[in-house]
């Protein structure tokens, strides 16, 4: 047993948790004699006052994504922007420890093309407390927070067309079948409508789905991603950003400190033949042990790839959208080196650059970037 919900291993559990399984309720929902192997709950702590709250069900019920094509027309690219956030809010563990968000590293970003729209950032922790010498020795974590945000005009516009035109469609059916199925759609797009434009009972499928595969990988201690140190979902407090959603949800995850920087294509780029080479060498080692543990990341960016400069290692993080190898794996077997090409680091990928970059081959023709809790 990894937790309360009965499955039978870890892998087990990250599939369930993904489908449906997973519950996001109060402290209590796992079992005393479970904490020690499920992850740790948090309790926030903060000096901003608030309303009461009572509790948050949210659960891994996911919206289709099948629409995110159609709405990515009306908001493509993710924006980015400064807001107040959740800086100097303190995060307690289960296990007593306590830890301060003391410095943003990332600007805040919006997600505004599927439902429920969602704002991010990623604060550097430290440990203020540790009473019962939890983490002795660390005294550095980052905590990724989420919010659901209002959408834009033009995003909210685009779902409440999609159900008019369901609608539409609804009224022109004339066999039983199509009827059928022009219902479920316009049921469909009425629910992607209220998810766009009020407060939502679960946070995006993005979130939920990245929580159990950090879950897994910290359980078995994967060597080459972050481990996940604690979580919790709760109402969004007043203040934090003027896009927020009133009444919408906050989601915290607090994992330990990847030491190196994002490795980002101009860093990557700028960097000489030997040096690069070194960094495929060590990416190669970092995806096939992820991969190991039945995980296989599907969002290739550079973005998401840690060197850690002193180490020669990468890692890799952000686990919103992978896929899960059910049958035992051999990295070895399932590896090409086409995977430099899907991340942007194959030395012929095609994309502009400054033809100064040493050993760079330079093509014209494109440019590519590959649970609840209360308030103290």
């Amino acid at each position: 047993m990894v937790d309360g919900v009965g499955c039978v291993n870890g892998l087990d559990w990250l599939a369930s948790s993904r489908a449906a399984a997973f519950a996001w309720a109060r402290p209590t929902f796992l079992p005393k004699q479970s904490t020690a192997t499920a992850p740790s709950y948090l309790i926030l702590i903060s000096a901003r006052s608030t309303r009461p709250i009572s509790t948050i069900t949210m659960g891994f019920e996911c919206q289709p994504r099948h629409l995110s094509a159609k709405a990515a027309a009306c908001d493509k690219a993710t924006c980015t922007a400064d807001a107040p956030g959740y800086l100097n809010t303190i995060l307690r563990l289960e296990d007593g420890s306590c830890w301060k968000m003391t410095k943003a590293l990332s600007r805040v970003k919006y997600q505004q093309s599927n439902p429920p729209f969602e704002a991010r950032q990623v604060f550097e922790c430290v440990c203020i407390d540790d009473p019962n010498h939890a983490h002795t020795g660390v005294k550095e974590a980052v905590a990724k927070v989420k919010y659901q945000v209002q959408g834009t005009s033009e995003s909210i516009f685009f779902y409440w067309d999609h159900a008019r035109l369901c609608v539409n469609k609804l009224s022109m059916e004339r066999s039983a079948e199509d009827s059928q199925e022009a219902l479920s759609d316009l049921e469909e797009a009425n629910q992607l409508f209220s998810s766009a434009t009020k407060p939502a009972d679960r946070p995006h499928q993005d979130t939920l789905y990245e929580i159990p595969a950090l879950h897994h990988l910290s359980e078995v201690d994967c060597a080459y991603t972050p481990h996940l140190l604690g979580y919790m979902a709760d109402y969004m407090m007043d203040g934090v950003d003027d896009q927020a959603m009133a009444g919408g949800y906050t989601v915290f995850m607090l994992m330990n400190k990847i030491s190196g920087e994002p490795l980002g294509h101009d860093l990557f780029w700028k960097k000489d033949v030997e040096t690069r080479e070194e960094i495929r060498r060590a990416f190669k080692v970092a995806l096939m042990d992820v991969c190991s543990w039945n995980i296989k990341p599907q969002d290739c960016s550079m973005r998401n790839i840690i060197w850690n400069d002193e180490e020669r290692t990468c890692y890799v993080v952000d686990f919103e959208d992978y896929e899960i190898l059910h049958n035992p794996v051999d990295p070895e077997k399932m590896w090409t080196d086409s995977q430099y090409e899907y991340w942007g680091l194959a030395e012929e990928d095609q994309a502009k650059v400054n033809p100064s970059v040493p050993g760079r081959t330079v093509y014209r023709d494109s440019f590519r970037f590959g649970a609840s809790l209360s308030l103290i």
